[in-house]
């Protein structure tokens, strides 16, 4: 039973009192039992993350990697510069995330092992699987460049079912977040849908009406959100984020190259009426099939790991075919792929053999180049370094080299250099470079 307070008493008396609101008892009902929200001392943790991520398109990267090791096909990057209605929301603060935001789409709904990934700050559930690159919980913390209270919608996964999830690590933004617990997480019904419809409409549901996916919503930092923020005080304006797609844009051809599942990322803006507005699009157009051939090798080399298989067993297998990719403004590129699995010698230093049967690392022994044979794009082509995704790494090659890499822990965007040439990072960078690349090429 719910007993309501006389509406002639005054709201401030029934707060003094203790009476809790009827807002807060609607968004109870529809909140998960279970403890929903990143742990750990956030801003401090999530602070120096974004010291090892400058503020550049290698951010949205991250995004990139994610939904390709979710299995996802198709992503989308939309930038919406509008201002919602604030009218149906989840409380007055709530308010000030109702303006521009950042959205990223892809075609894969979460996991319930996503979700745990995804509240853990610096570790992530992707270390120990071999075939995923990215780590949700690190790279997916780069994203409190662009905003304080990052959320996510997710529908379709028979585990999760439609659900609405929000990080508030500062503890402003959503009623009963606190330090233990700093987020929600909200079954999306036709009552919530009704009740604060204003806030579940900035999720784009007019244009993303797949039967299944996820939809990151980063509302952008406005000048008084940075000035109380005790994550940035670096306030993200529209124009900013529009020039980062700008700059992504001219890297997508090579984006595609090496992914495992993607085969289609879009970038758009969306106009004052609430439709998309110069799309960009880059596809893979053939080749896809020789792609998850190997794909499909990788994944069984995968279960041999984790059945204790050593990493030195792992048949060498070779795949070189092509690749043609194009975009929706006529230009279009076609590449010569050549990729390998496991190590041509089977006597590898004991150093990696030990730290693989500790578990304290899980990378696969795969790599490759890619040779442009010829372009119709208007993009300049610069020769990199990949881990499945291009690294701010030229090479004087007249390929682009691909490796599962040993990187930087926290930032996922430097190649382990030598420092100390007996750790296992250096050793395992060497034998791919040597047993791996080296052959593919």
């Amino acid at each position: 039973e719910v007993n309501l307070v006389d509406p002639y008493i005054a709201r401030i008396v029934c707060q003094k009192l203790g009476t809790k609101s009827r807002r807060i008892e609607d968004l109870n009902m529809f909140s998960e039992s279970l403890p929903f929200g990143q742990k750990v001392s956030l801003t401090p943790s999530i602070k120096r993350i974004l010291s090892s991520y400058p503020f550049d398109k290698e951010i949205l990267k991250e995004f990139v990697q994610n939904a390709d090791d979710a299995q996802a096909t198709e992503m989308h990057f939309v930038l919406d510069t509008r201002t919602h209605p604030s009218k149906r929301v989840f409380g007055e603060e709530w308010k000030k995330l109702q303006g521009p935001a950042l959205s990223v789409f892809n075609n894969k709904p979460f996991s319930e092992n996503d979700l745990k990934g995804i509240q853990s700050v610096g570790t992530g559930t992707k270390k120990l699987d071999p075939e995923k690159t990215g780590q949700y919980g690190i790279g997916f913390n780069s994203c409190y460049h662009f905003t304080d209270v990052p959320t996510l919608l997710t529908w379709g996964s028979a585990e999760i079912g439609k659900s609405l999830c929000i990080f508030d690590p500062l503890c402003q933004y959503i009623q009963h977040a606190r330090s233990n617990e700093p987020g929600r997480m909200f079954k999306i019904t036709e009552t919530t849908q009704r009740k604060y419809g204003d806030a579940l409409n900035c999720y784009l549901p007019g244009i993303f009406t797949e039967e299944s996916g996820v939809i990151f919503r980063l509302p952008l930092r406005t000048p008084e959100m940075a000035e109380v923020s005790e994550i940035s005080r670096e306030i993200i304006y529209p124009w900013k984020v529009s020039s980062l797609l700008e700059e992504l844009k001219s890297e997508l051809f090579r984006i595609l190259l090496f992914t495992k599942h993607l085969t289609a990322i879009s970038i758009s803006e969306v106009d004052h009426k609430g439709r998309l507005k110069e799309t960009y699009t880059v596809s893979i157009t053939s080749g896809v099939l020789n792609r998850d051939a190997f794909v499909k090798e990788l994944a069984a080399a995968r279960d041999q790991l984790k059945s204790n298989v050593s990493i030195a067993q792992i048949a060498n297998t070779f795949s070189i075919y092509d690749l043609e990719i194009e975009d929706n403004r006529g230009g279009k590129e076609t590449w010569r792929i050549s990729q390998k699995l496991g190590f041509c010698n089977t006597e590898l230093p004991g150093i990696l053999q030990e730290t693989y049967k500790k578990e304290e690392f899980a990378l696969m022994p795969v790599g490759g180049v890619a040779y442009l044979l010829n372009s119709t794009s208007t993009h300049a082509n610069i020769n990199q370094v990949f881990c499945f995704l291009p690294l701010p790494i030229e090479v004087n090659f007249p390929v682009h080299i691909n490796g599962h890499f040993a990187l930087g822990f926290e930032n996922r965007r430097l190649v382990w250099t030598p420092g100390n040439t007996t750790s296992w990072k250096y050793q395992w960078n060497t034998h791919l470079c040597s047993d791996v690349i080296v052959p593919s090429y």
